[in-house]
């Protein structure tokens, strides 16, 4: 057995152990407390000796009742032991709980002859408790949402003492974080954090949320999400954060939850526990206020809108009513509606109001029986599917007059047999009479009448439209329907679909502008042809997003084929049928537009016949327009469907060519030239006229080679195959002659380009002498040749036969184009053109040897010529030959006034004028060249 010394330090030891962790009191069987330990006397407030000899009482609260007491007697009275919990009073008044065991102890069979009570502080963990039922009852109770994040946080640093706690919310544009509650951290810290952007880097709350899970920050100096945060979190000794996410029960985030530590550490699973547990709490808090503020402002707004619509209608010539309904199972709904102005919907509405009754169930009662029946059938019908809806019926008065009444009718499913409903009634009844009236005048016109309201539904409009004049319209467009379908829906049904796309589209766009419109469309008969049909709308705006409308429909299929055959005229040449000049350019555009905007290339083509002339004045214009139409039937069939084919004037076509590339052109004309290699036999003859066309292709766009403008369209693309047209007709020397004198003159002789500026403009006066220049070029330079001169001679008379008219410049245009004689003053003008020619060429430094041409190619060899009356070898040579090569020309020329004669004629008044006007040998040489070329020249112009 142990000694009592043994005993003795067990019994301290004991001791000492409860003082740590429990406080330990006994009484013997009446209450008086006979021991204490020092952590009893500690949570008392009372020493020892104020306690030893005390009844237990002294430490009651008065907390709990009587009968509480009475059962913990009865429990350790029969020397069972009691476990509960305990709210003491200490000495200075103040309260505590304690997790009591009390333990009877039985020294004899009488029963207990002492109690023990061993307890343990709980006043922390009821308090966390009562915050949590507090904080519980806060968002029950619709507390402002501050005070219940406030009461989160508060609760949370109480039950872990040395947290700092806060939760952001989620601003409206889900871009920022605000401050919803963070009582315990610094002010300046708060107000830093107060709009923290949301992302990856944006510090433990802005990281949370943006990635939708924790974030565990265990020291702010290291982590990287807090670089930006750095130096406004450590100053105030934050050194950890750890956030969770707060999620709606949706997924969406709703704010973040955190906990901040004065020091580095991580959380263990309790404190984990606790940031969800706290989150899960919060999302509770912040859905529930949220969504009670929510309707709470919806409420405002409805009621401001009931407001507003009682104002409205005890103004507006309307009614308007609203209520419930509601399938109680049985055959009829049961309607709980009102207006919202009885007195208001009178006076619109002045109906007989049954005995013992009100407005309300008068008016339905003063509907005609007919349309009663149908109106019920119509609302239970709509109610059922839960779909707002429209109507109209007739009402009687107390006078006994019918008035027309249409309502609008708002629904909104309530519950599974239940339904809000809101009605607004308009008289109609002006409007039904003149459907009435209109009805009436068209039972017998010839055209189809429609009305029709309008709503705008967002993506689209919704029409409830109706024939008003359907037994007419049906003998008006008989088409297809089908049993129990309203000759309405058999016509919307015949309607032709294609063309319904783009007139919805741009009828939408006119309604919405609240105008009338005009359209055409097709539809099919019930005998299967298609008709079209003219269409013209009235719009009357009623509302925002209502309109009324009103449609006539009239036949212009006969209208529509008198304007296609009328296109078709105006778009073809009426003698080949091929597209006519305007048409080739409109497709022109088109095919330029296409080419540049796919990367594709387009061949024009410009052609004309060759001696066409001669058709028309051998054999009349009878058979040059067979000819023409010859041509035309060859192009179609050498032509691909899809190429441009045009009679672009007198003998003139062009056609356009899509997907050529420059590369093809060789063959392209090669083909061209072989395929239109014709031949004519005229009436009552024998032989066959060969016909044959000149024609130039230019491509655009243009290769680098082309001389186009910089930015190349359309009419660049005419004017080179035009311009390459010409030069086929011609052969090519004049123009590459000219061509060339004018290169080498540009680049040697500066001023050049000016002068020869002006010569175009000389030629430019009279068209029918346009290339004169270039004609007495040809010649003097042949004849030079003949003569034996040298180059140099040979550029000098080239480049004077180009300038040898410049003086013209000075002559007015109504001498020059004077058909008949000049008179004396007129001739003298005339005659100093060389003069004034031979002073303007003069100023060009260079030009010097070319000036005995330009004076002097009007003097003549018998002395009688002008400027200054030269006769013989007194006139220079080079003026005696260009003299011949001028009058050639001049001769052989056509002018407006006169056509020009035939070559050999002119080369026979060279002959008779020689040793007399001209220079005898120079023209002896200038026939005996184009004598012998004449044949051919004679044959090439047939």
């Amino acid at each position: 057995m142990k000694t009592l010394a043994q005993q003795s330090r067990s019994w301290s030891d004991i001791e000492e152990a409860l003082n740590v962790h429990a406080s330990v009191a006994m009484t013997d069987s009446q209450g008086i407390i006979i021991y204490v330990n020092g952590r009893f006397c500690a949570f008392s407030q009372y020493s020892s000796e104020e306690l030893l000899g005390q009844d237990h009482r002294i430490i009651n609260s008065g907390y709990h009742t009587k009968d509480f007491f009475h059962e913990l007697w009865a429990t350790i009275a029969a020397g069972n032991i009691w476990q509960g919990e305990l709210r003491n009073r200490a000495k200075d008044g103040s309260f505590y709980w304690e997790n009591t065991t009390i333990v009877p102890l039985q020294d004899s069979e009488q029963g207990p002859c002492r109690y023990i009570s061993i307890r343990t502080d709980i006043t922390e963990q009821k308090a966390i408790a009562t915050r949590d039922l507090h904080n519980l009852a806060l968002v029950a109770g619709g507390a402002p949402l501050s005070d219940v994040l406030q009461a989160i946080v508060l609760s949370i640093e109480a039950r872990n003492p040395g947290t700092l706690c806060s939760i952001l919310l989620l601003d409206s544009d889900g871009t920022h974080l605000l401050l919803g509650a963070a009582p315990s951290l610094p002010d300046a810290f708060n107000d830093a954090i107060h709009g923290l952007a949301i992302g990856p880097e944006e510090g433990s709350c802005g990281a949370a949320a943006s990635l939708g899970q924790r974030v565990v920050v265990e020291d702010i100096q290291t982590h990287p999400f807090w670089e930006k945060y750095r130096d406004i979190a450590l100053p105030t000794g934050l050194r950890a954060c750890w956030s969770e996410p707060i999620f709606s029960s949706l997924g969406k985030v709703l704010g973040t939850f955190a906990i901040y530590h004065y020091q580095v550490c991580s959380p263990s699973e309790m404190e984990i526990a606790t940031i969800r547990a706290a989150s899960a709490l919060a999302s509770v808090a912040i859905e529930r206020i949220q969504s009670e503020q929510a309707r709470i402002e919806s409420e405002r707004s409805r009621l401001e809108t009931e407001s507003d619509l009682r104002t409205i209608v005890s103004h507006a010539h309307c009614l308007l009513w609203s209520g419930t309904v509601e399938d109680r199972g049985e055959t009829q709904l049961h309607w709980d509606i009102h207006f919202q102005d009885e007195a208001a919907a009178y006076r619109f509405l002045p109906i007989v109001i049954l005995p013992e009754s009100s407005f309300t169930p008068s008016w339905y009662w003063a509907r005609h029986p007919e349309d009663r029946v149908r109106t019920n059938q119509l609302s239970h019908q709509k109610l059922r599917l839960g779909e707002s809806y429209s109507q109209e019926f007739r009402c009687y008065l107390q006078d006994g007059s019918l008035r027309w009444i249409k309502e609008d009718v708002k629904v909104q499913v309530l519950g599974d047999r239940l339904w809000r409903v809101i009605g607004v009634c308009t008289d109609i009844t002006p409007q039904k009479q003149i459907e009435t009236d209109f009805q009436y005048l068209m039972t017998g016109a010839h055209c189809l009448l429609w009305h029709a309201t309008i709503t705008d539904e967002g993506e689209g409009l919704n029409w409830q439209l109706h024939v008003s004049n359907e037994a007419a319209a049906a003998d008006f467009l008989p088409v297809v329907q089908a049993p129990g379908q309203s000759y309405t829906e058999a016509w919307i049904a015949s309607r032709i679909e294609e063309d319904w796309p783009g007139l919805d589209r741009t009828s939408a766009i006119t309604i919405r502008a609240g105008q009338d419109y005009s359209q055409e469309f097709r539809c099919r008969r019930n005998d299967g042809t298609v008709v079209w049909l003219k269409e013209d709308v009235e719009v009357e705006t009623l509302a925002l997003g209502r309109w009324r409308a009103v449609g006539v429909c009239t036949d212009v299929t006969q209208l529509k084929f008198h304007e296609a055959a009328l296109q078709e005229s105006a778009d073809h040449d009426p003698l080949t049928g091929l597209l006519n000049h305007r048409v080739f350019h409109k497709r022109l555009e088109e095919e330029v537009a296409r080419a540049q905007r796919e990367g594709s290339t387009l061949a024009v083509v410009m052609m004309d016949l060759d001696n066409f002339k001669f058709f028309n004045d051998v054999y009349g214009h009878v058979i040059g327009d067979e000819v023409l139409c010859l041509v035309a039937q060859r192009l179609r069939e050498i032509c691909r469907m899809y190429d441009a084919i045009s009679r672009f004037g007198g003998d003139e076509f062009a056609l356009l060519l899509p997907g050529i590339e420059a590369a093809a052109l060789p063959d392209l004309e090669t083909r061209l030239r072989s395929q239109l290699k014709l031949s004519f036999q005229p009436p009552h003859q024998q032989t066959q006229i060969p016909i044959t066309v000149s024609l130039g292709v230019a491509i655009f766009p243009p290769t680098p080679l082309e001389p186009f403008a910089p930015v190349p369209d359309w009419h660049d693309a005419i004017r080179l195959a035009d311009e390459r047209l010409r030069h086929a007709k011609t052969g090519g020397m004049r123009d590459n002659a000219a061509t060339l004198t004018r290169e080498r003159a540009g680049s040697t002789f500066q001023g050049f380009s000016m002068l020869d500026a002006l010569v175009t403009a000389v030629d430019n006066k009279d068209r029918y002498t346009k290339h004169h220049s270039e004609d007495v070029l040809m010649y003097s330079i042949q004849l030079a040749r003949l003569l034996g001169l040298d180059e140099a001679t040979l550029q000098n008379v080239a480049v004077a036969a180009l300038l040898h008219d410049v003086g013209k410049i000075g002559v007015p245009d109504a001498i020059l184009r004077k058909p008949g004689a000049l008179t004396y003053e007129e001739l003298g003008a005339i005659q100093q053109h060389p003069v004034m020619g031979a002073v303007i060429v003069a100023a060009v430094p260079g030009l010097e040897e070319t000036l005995p041409a330009i004076r002097y190619h009007h003097e003549r060899w018998d002395g009688k010529g002008y400027p200054d009356g030269l006769a013989g070898e007194e006139i220079p040579l080079v003026a005696r030959l260009m003299a011949v090569a001028d009058a050639f020309s001049a001769m052989t020329t056509d002018r407006p006034y006169r056509q020009g004669m035939p070559a050999s004629r002119a080369l026979d008044i060279l002959e008779e004028g020689a040793a007399v006007q001209w220079d005898p040998a120079v023209v002896r040489l200038f026939l005996q060249c184009q004598r012998e070329t004449l044949p051919v020249a004679d044959t090439s112009g047939l």
